[in-house]
C-alpha cells in the first residue's frame, strides 16, 4: 500500500468514495493535522464512513472537521443526520440549532430542525419551524409536505389538506 503521510487533503478529498477501509485509519490521523482545508478532508472521509456504514467513525471524522472549522456547515447537518437516525434527537437538535445560527435563512435547515422536533413529541415546535420553512422558501415542495404533514398530525384539518394539495 502506498505510504499516505504524503497525501495532502486535496489528494484525500479528490478520492472520494474511492476510499477503501483498508485506508481510513491512516487518514484519519492525516486529517487531525492542520487547517482548513484538511477539515474539508475529514468532511469528505465522514461521508465515505457514512456510505459505508461505519457511523462511529463518521462521527469521529464529522467531529474532526467541525474540530477544524467549528462553522462547517455540511459537517452540522450530516452529524445531525447521523444522530437523528441513533435516535439521538438532542444531539441532532444541538447541531442545527448552530446551522440556524449561521444560516437563519436556510429553509431545509428550518425543515430538518421541525423534523428533528417531531421526532422529540415536540410538536408545536416542530409546527413552527415547518412553517417557518415553508415562509422563507414558498416553492420548496419538501417544506410544505412536512408543514402539511405536521398540521394534520395536529388536527389542523382544513389548514393542512390545503398545504398538502400545494403540490
Amino acid at each position: 500500500m502506498k505510504d499516505l503521510s504524503t497525501l495532502s487533503a486535496s489528494h484525500i478529498n479528490s478520492l472520494g468514495c474511492a476510499i477503501s477501509p483498508l485506508v481510513i485509519s491512516p487518514l484519519m490521523t492525516r486529517v487531525g493535522e492542520a487547517g482548513l482545508f484538511w477539515a474539508l478532508a475529514a468532511l469528505n472521509l465522514g461521508l465515505v464512513l457514512l456510505d459505508q456504514n461505519k457511523l462511529a467513525e463518521a462521527e469521529q471524522a464529522f467531529l474532526g472537521a467541525l474540530a477544524k472549522n467549528p462553522d462547517q456547515v455540511d459537517a452540522l447537518v450530516n452529524l445531525s443526520t447521523l444522530y437523528q437516525g441513533q435516535g439521538r434527537c438532542e444531539e441532532a437538535l444541538a447541531c442545527f440549532e448552530r446551522v440556524l445560527a449561521l444560516q437563519p435563512q436556510s429553509a431545509v435547515t428550518w425543515t430538518n430542525l421541525g423534523n428533528v422536533l417531531k421526532s422529540m413529541g415536540r410538536y408545536q415546535e416542530a409546527l413552527e419551524a415547518q412553517r417557518k420553512a415553508v415562509e422563507l422558501a414558498p416553492d420548496y415542495p419538501l417544506a410544505h409536505w412536512n408543514y402539511a404533514i405536521s398540521l394534520l398530525g395536529q388536527g389542523q384539518w382544513e389548514a393542512g389538506w390545503r398545504e398538502y394539495e400545494w403540490g
